[in-house]
């Protein structure tokens, strides 16, 4: 599925985002066939080695679907990536899939080689890198585009020494850039509340996509990671943006919701609220339900992901349609006259 890569400065959240994209990777997809949640499996190549086990867990990485592994060299690390994207088996329709549904490698700017770990102390290695990374990098998107599997590597920006033009670049030359379906870059994060002296309720981190193949670039986000009793990505205003989006929340009449009282399934939607029933009214209130009532949370979710799968299954439906052969495209061209 392509290599993402997420870029620029330190402190700015690129570890942290990293994790919680493995976490909803972990937390896995809703089958449309069965309604079930099928776990997903991730493998984090922590190379900066800082990866904390109990921050992980509060981000959802759960240690019986995650495979942690940090390597000694660059070497290393690259040759078990290329082992494990290759890894595949037969899913139940008998098509080859990954092992791995995502593997983060944190960082590329991190890697330690062999001939630099053997060297001492200011021995020129200008080059070593991006040659390595370049060749890894070529050889890897052929299995990933076949396994299904996404590969995600932070980075972050140097500068260049001389020259013209833009002096930033980041490490591992520049084949990275080019091979990657989607960049993102990181701006500064948004800390919550702002005063200095009271402590961290929230971090938003505001991400850019610099390139993207596989939408509209230049598309941002806001990821808001709360360090409060609900700790984790926070996802219920995407829950209540989508369950409008996709009409699994309506007005009494079944069209999308626009205000009013709001309804699920032709009946007003109610929640827990301090030991009684409330009934969900202005949209400001779906979210306050949502993050109230657990429950609620995790229905609306699910609905929202059947959704997501059914228009993607829609999308691969008619992606099929469209490259099955024709007859006319089976009829051979008359040959030329002048022969």
């Amino acid at each position: 599925m392509g290599v993402g890569a997420a870029s620029y400065s330190a402190s700015y959240g690129k570890t942290t985002i990293a994790q919680v994209l493995a976490g909803a990777t972990i937390r896995g997809r809703v089958d449309p066939a069965t309604g079930e949640v099928v776990p997903g499996e991730v493998m984090f190549v922590d190379v900066e080695g800082t990866y904390d086990a109990h921050w992980g867990d509060r981000l959802g990485l759960d240690s019986s679907h995650l495979t942690l592994f940090q390597p000694d060299t660059a070497e290393e690390a690259l040759d078990i990536v290329s082992a494990a994207v290759k890894e595949t088996y037969k899913d139940a329709q008998g098509r080859e899939r990954g092992v791995y549904d995502l593997i983060v490698f944190d960082s590329l700017g991190a890697l330690s080689f062999e001939a630099e770990q053997a060297g001492r102390a200011g021995d020129n290695h200008v080059g070593l890198a991006a040659r390595k990374l370049s060749t890894w990098i070529r050889a890897i998107t052929p299995a990933l585009r076949v396994t299904g599997t996404s590969l995600v590597g932070t980075n972050h920006v140097s500068m260049r020494i001389g020259g013209l033009g833009n002096p930033e670049t980041m490490p591992g030359g520049l084949k990275i850039q080019y091979a990657a379906s989607i960049i993102v870059a990181f701006n500064v994060p948004h800390r919550i509340p702002k005063n200095i002296n009271k402590p961290v309720e929230a971090m938003v981190f505001r991400l850019r996509a610099s390139k993207n193949k596989t939408c509209t670039p230049q598309l941002r986000a806001d990821v808001m990671v709360r360090m409060d009793d609900y700790f984790g990505p926070d996802i219920v205003p995407e829950i209540a943006t989508l369950a409008r989006a996709y009409a699994i929340v309506t007005n009494k009449d079944g069209q999308p919701h626009k205000g009013g009282h709001i309804y699920y399934q032709g009946e007003p939607l109610e929640y827990a609220k301090s030991g009684k029933m409330a009934r969900v009214g202005s949209e400001d209130a779906l979210m306050d339900a949502l993050y109230q009532d657990p429950q609620l949370r995790s229905l609306l979710e699910k609905e929202c992901r059947l959704a997501i799968e059914a228009e993607f299954a829609r999308g691969a439906a008619r992606r099929d349609i469209d490259l099955e052969p024709q007859e006319d495209d089976l009829e051979m061209d008359p040959a030329p006259s002048h022969l």
